[in-house]
């Protein structure tokens, strides 16, 4: 067997002026088979390369801000294995000198396998997010053209009733698809938003009924006006999604009902919102209750963390506060207070249209004369249907493909489109670039912004880049009619 090595555990001086970086010991360097770095220049020749922005970004911010911080990065070793480490310094001011920056350096446990297996992870995330945007489209498509269908057969009853729960599944297999794009948003790439937790939580409800044993029922108990909260989404997301893994994960030998609890309180006269999280499995023994919440604790078998440590550290950083409560044989509950605020700017989804019979649609539409519409979709099946609807409607289409097309029909029609349709996501001139254009118009058109990349935009900050409305994807028959009235009539 080979032997352990020495971990890699030191500390640092380094000048921001010079660069110049000076090691508490070179010993362990030469275990490692690097070269005593001199300078930062050296340093970041060991440092992963996908690693390389994420540390001078690190450097910057403790040169700007001043404060100390921490970051991880990973360091390649001659051998082509890379380790991780956890970089903790700060900026030391020193009278009549320059300042330096001071810190430490501790390898972190994590092996090769368990870090190639969480690029592999990260990767996937990413791959699925492509995948799960191009299937919606396909959904969106398939749906499209079954209402269109309805609309100009005017089949069996019997018939339009089973389309339209065909339409129905394809309901639920985007609620799955949109709870699952929800995971894959960054937290490095978005600000804190205001949030609807009751728009959150219906998000994910879908996604959460599949996480659950069939054997399990998933209830879900709103209170009416609830209160907006402001955080970042994946946040939210990350202490949704745990508290109810692990309330899952209780009830593997006993229980069979897991509640989902959302409600206003009011503690010391400040406004919080109060996620609670029920189970009636095992339970948590009195002597254990107080370690779940140590990092890297876990007390299942199958070496899966509960990840409650993370859960506190994120209240925490919200200003809230976690309580848990925890009977064995009967179950455990968790309450997470997260504090209020305004509700302007609340981000959540464009506000649903009642359900018709489709059947019942055509007979309410009535347009005051021919429009013409400009239409930018790449999606085949979704470009095909949608043209037919709206030359079913009456309008004029001008129907494009691509950016390119589409900027190309606009400058030659201009004077004639009373309203655009475009998608976000296109080849050729990319969908925010094309929105620019189209809104500099000064015939002011209507622009309605169709996605099914949630990702890409939302539907707060995409009236700011000079959009009328977003239609999130698939979308149906009725939700598009009804914008196009209330644009065009």
């Amino acid at each position: 067997m080979e032997p352990k090595r020495q971990r890699l555990e030191l500390s640092y001086n380094l000048s921001p002026v010079s660069g110049e970086l000076d090691f508490s010991s070179s010993e362990i360097f030469n275990i490692l088979g690097i070269q005593l770095p001199v300078n930062t220049s050296e340093w970041q020749k060991n440092i992963n390369d996908k690693d390389q922005k994420k540390y001078n970004d690190y450097l910057d911010l403790l040169i700007n801000s001043k404060s100390a911080s921490s970051e991880r990065y990973r360091i390649t070793l001659p051998n082509g294995d890379n380790i991780l480490i956890q970089d903790r310094a700060g900026l030391i001011e020193q009278k009549d000198r320059w300042p330096i920056i001071s810190g430490t350096i501790n390898e972190v446990a994590l092996e090769q396998d368990q870090m190639e297996h969480i690029e592999h992870l990260s990767l996937m995330g990413n791959l699925s997010a492509g995948l799960i945007h191009d299937f919606k489209n396909l959904m969106g498509g398939v749906q499209n053209i079954i209402e269109w269908c309805i609309l100009e057969s005017n089949p069996q009853p019997s018939v339009s009733g089973a389309l339209e729960k065909t339409i129905d599944y394809l309901d639920q297999a985007n609620a799955l698809m949109v709870g699952l794009l929800k995971l894959n948003e960054n937290k490095e790439t978005e600000s804190p938003v205001v949030i609807k937790l009751d728009q959150l939580v219906k998000d994910f409800e879908m996604l959460l009924k599949h996480i659950c044993s069939a054997a399990i029922d998933v209830e879900l108990d709103i209170e009416a006006n609830l209160n907006p909260i402001s955080a970042h989404v994946c946040d939210i997301q990350e202490i949704f999604l745990n508290l109810c893994v692990n309330g899952r994960n209780a009830m593997e030998s006993r229980g069979d009902k897991l509640i989902v609890r959302l409600r206003n309180v009011v503690r010391e006269k400040k406004d919080f919102v109060c996620l609670s999280v029920i189970d009636n499995g095992c339970g948590i023994p009195e002597d254990k209750i107080n370690r779940i919440f140590d990092a890297y604790y876990t007390s299942s078998s199958k070496g899966t963390g509960l990840g409650l440590w993370m859960v506190k550290k994120i209240i925490a950083e919200l200003d809230g506060d976690l309580d848990v409560k925890s009977t064995v044989d009967v179950g455990t509950t968790f309450d997470v207070l997260l504090p209020a605020c305004e509700t302007v700017g609340t981000r959540g989804r464009t506000t649903s249209i009642e359900k018709e019979k489709l059947s019942e649609t055509s007979t309410k539409i009535n347009f005051e004369k021919k429009n013409t519409i400009l239409f930018v979709e790449d999606e085949p099946l979704i470009h095909s249907s949608v043209s037919r609807w709206l030359e079913s409607l009456g309008f004029n289409v001008l129907a494009a493909e691509d950016g390119n097309t589409a900027y190309k029909l606009f400058c030659e029609n201009e004077d004639k489109i009373d309203l655009i349709l475009q998608d976000w996501i296109l080849p050729g001139i990319k969908g925010e670039e094309l929105l620019a254009k189209f809104s500099a118009s000064e015939r002011g058109m209507p622009i309605i912004v169709m996605s099914a990349f949630s990702g890409a935009i939302d539907n707060s900050g995409i009236l700011s880049l000079g959009a009328s409305a977003y239609l999130s994807k698939p979308f149906k028959i009725n939700q598009l009619i009804e914008l196009l009235k209330q644009f065009l009539n």
